[in-house]
């Protein structure tokens, strides 16, 4: 299981942090969008510390328990071709062994498979096939701007600019198979949509 959570106030940024927390304590990560790009600001192992944060850059957190072997090297966010990825959920290991098959690839860590398959082809083609649970937040080299998107099999909730894997005050829960765009620092529904393989985990 991991927490992800995001906010453009810092003191929100870090209240999520905490509601989140019971998520995971084996990893974690912040990072920033200052609209323009992504920037990872720390990363580590045990629980995540509060570092002073800048004004005017919109921050993610990710927390992360030990579903799998967690190392420095699969610390979120996943990093390909110039995109990010930020993974809450667990992709099916048929699905991975699918994706080695068809890649010829012995990797293991099901975010960076993810983000790698996302970038082979028609994303809501790919996520529609994708096997497993996953709410993201996404970040394009080629679309240069913050995505969020989940399936049925995990929660995501959110509040105009803010977003968490654990419901919050006066929170949404994200539509599942939809696209949302960040936009003038909020979260707006798109017109791009995938569907979900297998509904097995989790409904609002």
């Amino acid at each position: 299981m991991c927490g992800l959570f995001a906010s453009r106030d810092k003191k929100k940024f870090y209240e999520l942090a905490k509601i989140n927390s019971y998520r995971g304590s084996h990893s974690y990560s912040i990072s920033y969008y200052n609209g323009n790009k992504v920037q990872v600001l720390t990363k580590g192992l045990g629980e995540m510390p509060e570092i002073e944060l800048e004004d005017n850059l919109y921050y993610i957190g990710h927390v992360q328990a030990p579903t799998t072997e967690v190392s420095d090297d699969n610390i979120h966010p996943a990093y390909d071709k110039g995109d990010y990825l930020w993974h809450n959920g667990i992709i099916l290991d048929t699905q991975i062994k699918k994706w080695q098959e068809k890649w010829d690839k012995e990797w293991s860590w099901d975010t960076y498979f993810m983000l790698y398959n996302m970038n082979s082809g028609p994303t809501e083609d790919i996520l529609s096939e994708t096997e497993g649970s996953f709410a993201c937040i996404w970040y394009g080299k080629y679309m240069p701007y913050l995505t969020t998107f989940r399936n049925d099999n995990s929660p995501l909730f959110y509040n105009n600019g803010d977003i968490s894997s654990t419901k919050f005050e006066d929170s949404l829960s994200l539509d599942s198979g939809v696209f949302y765009s960040m936009t003038n620092n909020k979260w707006k529904k798109s017109d791009r949509a995938f569907t979900t393989k297998d509904n097995f985990y989790w409904s609002p």
